[in-house]
């Protein structure tokens, strides 16, 4: 038994891809088998951070791209930590690594294409600084001095896509 894209490049095989064997009459699908196997659901990959999620294989790299539980890894040098709970990742950096965090509210029209940030002032500090954006989700800054001033660097973006 093969995969339907194996399947075709085998069509004009004479002998079997396991065995060896001389195949009279060529390689021949067997549907019923291919229905059972598509029919098949296994778990997400980010079942270990939270996703219930059961998929085909074939749609497994589909569901990635759109899954609310991806596993989130800690920026900072030599910190292991990997969660895929967003709240649970924002506590480990205010606890752990005392990371500084500030919430933005931005307010989401419907003529609007991004969010808009309400009135809110940012007292970044040097290093790390996690950004709390509402409704979008946080992100990473790094803040660095330089002979010119303050550079500001996107570290993670942590947003996730909503349906």
């Amino acid at each position: 038994m093969v995969c339907s894209e194996c399947s075709e490049k085998m069509a004009a095989a004479e002998t079997c891809h396991v065995c060896r064997r001389t195949l009279a009459g060529g390689y021949k699908r067997c549907y019923g088998a291919e229905h059972i196997v598509e029919s098949l659901r296994v778990p997400c990959p980010n079942k270990a951070y939270g996703c219930s999620f059961m998929l085909a294989r074939y749609d497994e790299s589909v569901h990635l791209q759109v899954c609310q539980y991806p596993p989130f890894h800690c920026p900072a040098e030599d910190c292991v930590f990997i969660i895929g709970d967003q709240p649970a990742l924002l506590e480990h950096f205010r606890n752990t690594h005392k990371w500084p965090s500030t919430t933005v509210h931005c307010i989401v029209s419907n003529s609007a294409t991004r969010p808009t940030p309400t009135g809110t002032n940012l007292a970044l500090v040097d290093g790390f600084n996690v950004l709390n954006i509402i409704p979008s989700g946080p992100v990473i800054l790094k803040v660095t001095r330089e002979s010119c001033g303050r550079v500001i660097t996107l570290i993670k973006s942590l947003l996730i896509a909503k349906d």
